[in-house]
């Protein structure tokens, strides 16, 4: 399974980019990381840039 990790990189009170260090060795097939300019609440402030980069990852799934 490949998983998509998107982080905000405006200052935020939770350390997302720190709680997927590491992940890589639970996913062999790849690990791939988008990031956004958000704060905690990318749905709602970057809806735009979340979207494109989900889509751009269900894209190279098929």
């Amino acid at each position: 399974m490949l998983l998509k990790i998107l982080r905000p990189i405006r200052v935020d009170g939770v350390p997302l980019h720190m709680m997927s260090a590491g992940m890589e060795r639970y996913f062999p097939e790849g690990l791939a990381r988008g990031e956004v300019v958000s704060s905690h609440w990318a749905l709602w402030q970057a809806a735009a840039g979340v979207n494109k980069i989900v889509g751009e990852w269900i894209a190279q799934l098929a």
